[in-house]
């Protein structure tokens, strides 16, 4: 699940047009964006071509060393499986140009996505939300394909909350160069007012009553919105400072970004460095609860191949790493119902735990 970039400028948004809402930010920080321009359309055979390193082995989100992965035989159609989808047996799903695919790299849907344009979140109840160059699909569980819900390109989605309503896309929507946030029930595709129940909650400057979901300022801090799970526990990223430059973009970070976490008291139980010299910026693309996905990139260019941790929270040698670019990602199932023990240090956010 990516966080959005708010523009705040048509020319932002359409300078974007391509690269995905989520990497406005980059273009309001006055980094260069290069190779953003559209490719030739992914083939349906393709395969992946991320490796996922991991570490030891945990108890349920089951570690282990290099995953091959594995194409849609020639001429078959793409989909999951005669029985429909099946996330059981899965740790988290990504996508990009090559598709929605599990953590193993099995296809699961040949997706249209253009490069750092495509968005993927779990709909909490064992299925899919994702975004590509047509519109929001939605892939329930069990089903054989996705369902067209909202027939338009130029949306991200941010989060799905399970509401009274049934699953509810949050959708970042930008129609005339403009952003704004939708609500848009899957059964039937219709917008409708915001339900309560997000898990992505914007940070806020005084006198502030709403920000569309982004990293961004804060003073001279870029910081993330703070992702609250059901059981009372929350994530966010703050800290990155830059260096003034010169002249042109900043490079080089003089406070790197830091993962902070929360327990369901509110009391701040991690607080680590997690962005590098050479991979200073930080996303969150979700949180469960126990697991949190992040990844880290460097400033230039800017769909560069990212570093991405999946990160135990109660298990600090359990560390699965992987690297890709242009791509989002996602847990699959509903929040955890966990509370501790915690146990995490540094180690935690080193590739490899």
């Amino acid at each position: 699940m990516l966080a959005v970039a708010h523009g705040g400028s048509a020319d932002v948004v359409r300078a974007t047009e391509g690269c995905g809402l989520s990497w406005c930010l980059a273009l309001i920080a006055g980094l260069t964006v290069a190779g953003c321009a559209p490719t030739s359309e992914p083939v349906p055979n393709a395969e992946s071509t991320t490796t996922v390193e991991s570490t030891t082995t945990v108890t349920e989100l089951e570690a282990s060393t290099t995953i091959s992965t594995a194409s849609v035989p020639e001429g078959a159609p793409p989909s999951t499986s005669a029985e429909g989808l099946d996330l059981s047996g899965a740790r988290w799903v990504t996508i990009s140009w090559d598709g929605l695919r599990a953590d193993d790299g099995s296809l699961l849907w040949q997706a249209d996505v253009n490069p750092g344009a495509g968005s993927v979140s779990r709909d909490r109840r064992g299925g899919l939300v994702f975004t590509d160059e047509v519109g929001l699909w939605w892939m329930a569980v069990g089903a054989a394909a996705p369902t067209l819900v909202f027939d338009d390109g130029y949306s991200e989605v941010v989060e799905v909350i399970d509401s009274e309503e049934g699953p509810v896309a949050v959708v970042a929507y930008a129609p005339r160069g403009h952003m704004e946030l939708i609500y848009v029930r899957l059964s039937d595709g219709k917008e409708i007012e915001r339900v309560p129940g997000a898990m992505v909650e914007p940070r806020l400057e005084e006198g502030e009553e709403f920000r569309f979901p982004s990293p961004r300022t804060v003073g001279e801090e870029y910081v993330s919105d703070t992702w609250s799970a059901a059981n009372g526990w929350s994530v966010w990223v703050d800290g990155l400072v830059f260096e003034p430059p010169a002249e042109g973009p900043p490079h080089k970070a003089s406070s790197p970004a830091r993962l902070k976490v929360s327990n369901a008291q509110g009391e701040v139980v991690v607080d680590e460095a997690i962005g590098t010299d050479d991979e200073p910026w930080v996303r969150l693309h979700d949180f469960d609860g126990q697991f949190v996905i992040v990844s880290r990139r460097p400033v230039e260019p800017v769909l560069a191949e990212e570093t991405f941790l999946v990160v135990d929270l109660g298990c600090e040698t359990c560390t699965a790493t992987f690297r890709a670019d242009a791509t989002s990602t996602s847990l699959v199932g509903g929040d955890r119902d966990w509370d501790g023990p915690l146990d995490f240090s540094e180690r935690s956010l080193s590739e490899g735990g």
